[in-house]
């Protein structure tokens, strides 16, 4: 989550000009994750947010050992902010929910083994009266079991842009926005050398939108939380949410927009402006690697998943996509959104080998990659049949609750099912 704060005084009485303010809290420990990544980049982008839109720019990194509870919380509650000052909270790593959760906005997991609440994040920084907050989360929004993780909670080659744009948006906006990469019970995918897909989707679309002479903050997120990997991450948004009620009201999710206009209009609330592009999927046709293993584990509800069985079913999936479009359309374009979607998996899992020290486990990966760069599509299907049966295969050893959710579906069987997530939160593949 990225935020923009205050200015000061100068040391003849002067006001400086208003500033804008970045924390960027980034889980560098784990790279397979490519937060270091989006650190680097996000970091770059604010610098040149702030020149463009006659701000001084100040910034905060937690990054590492650094990223702790105490540090993190410490950077938000002792910013000073101006009135006219912008604040971006940027968060790239792991995250989390709880079972009881209401809210659907993420926590966000420290390298202390201890987390804090995005939304918690978001009114201490509103409390101090800034022009604009926007708080960003590219992580995961899985449930894991309550108080396992210590939480605060409790709110105590681009395209040329338009100049004037970028003062509209961090200059001369006023309110609020919270923003995640995941919905609740979902994963953030990210890996190297792309970084966080959703941290892409953001950029991509604010570029986007800082060639239009009338910028909008709603522009930018209807399009960034556009579905990701074929619907297995939904990011979500609210703009001016209503503070007192943050935890029950729906965000838009890449199904539509459902959010509140800014300040200077609130006596005439606008309705909904996105249409609602989620469809249920249609059914795959049968290929060679589907098995009624494949197609229970793709049918299971996430929530009655354990972490890491939630995971292997994303991969499942994921791939399995990957498979039928290959056999539908025999190949991959160039620069299409399956295909990248592909590549930025391949990468991600081959580098979590590597960085284990498995060249062997990493070695699929690697054939795959050089079968995309080669074109050699018929070798590459060949291969992702062989990492789905692997998949498969796991995921019936490692995860008896498949038995279980089908004997339920049967009208038998316990679907209370346990989870167990070491300390921290790990996700899995995702972030």
């Amino acid at each position: 989550m990225v935020f923009f704060t205050g200015s000061l005084f100068f040391a003849f009485g002067h006001l400086s000009p208003a500033t804008l303010h970045g924390v960027i809290v980034a889980d560098t420990l784990d790279l397979s994750i490519g937060s270091d990544i989006d650190m680097k980049k996000m970091s770059a982008r604010f610098k040149d947010f702030a020149g463009k839109s006659g701000l001084q720019y100040k910034e905060i990194i937690l990054q590492g050992k650094n990223r702790t509870q105490k540090n993190v919380a410490s950077a938000v509650q002792n910013l000073q902010l101006g009135k006219d000052d912008t604040v971006i909270f940027y968060y790239t790593g792991h995250g989390y929910r709880f079972e009881s959760d209401k809210s659907p906005w993420p926590s966000l997991a420290m390298a202390d083994d201890r987390g804090i609440d995005s939304a918690w994040v978001l009114k201490t920084l509103v409390a101090k009266k800034p022009r604009f907050v926007l708080v960003m989360v590219d992580a995961c929004n899985n449930k894991i079991p309550d108080n396992v993780i210590p939480t605060i909670r409790n709110y105590s080659s681009r395209k040329v842009a338009i100049p004037e744009s970028y003062k509209k948006l961090f200059a001369q906006y006023r309110g609020m926005i919270i923003t995640s990469g995941s919905s609740p019970g979902q994963y953030s995918f990210g890996g190297r050398p792309q970084g966080g897909v959703y941290t892409g989707s953001f950029l991509e679309s604010l570029d986007q939108e800082l060639m239009s002479k009338n910028p909008d903050w709603n522009n930018i997120f209807s399009r960034a939380v556009s579905p990701k990997l074929g619907g297995k991450q939904k990011p979500q948004y609210i703009i001016n949410p209503d503070l007192g009620n943050l935890d029950s009201e729906s965000p838009g999710d890449g199904s539509g927009v459902d959010d509140q206009p800014p300040p200077e209009d609130e006596e005439t609330p606008r309705e909904n402006d996105g249409s609602d592009t989620e469809t249920d999927s249609e059914e795959e046709e049968t290929s060679p690697v589907q098995t009624l293993d494949l197609e229970a584990i793709i049918a299971l509800e996430p929530e009655s998943l354990s972490e890491d069985c939630g995971a292997l079913q994303n991969m499942i999936g994921i791939f399995h996509e990957a498979h039928t479009t290959l056999e539908e359309k025999k190949s991959l374009k160039a620069g299409s959104e399956e295909l990248a979607n592909l590549q930025e998996i391949i990468a991600a899992m081959a580098v979590v080998y590597l960085e284990a020290g498995d060249k062997e486990g990493a070695k699929p990966y690697r054939q795959m990659e050089q079968s995309i760069k080669d074109k050699r599509w018929k070798d590459l299907s060949s291969q992702i049949s062989g990492i789905l049966a692997d998949y498969v295969e796991g995921f019936n050893q490692a995860c008896p609750i498949a038995q279980d959710v089908q004997a339920d579906d049967n009208g038998s069987g316990d679907d209370d099912a346990q989870e167990e997530l070491p300390p921290g939160g790990e996700d899995g593949q995702g972030e």
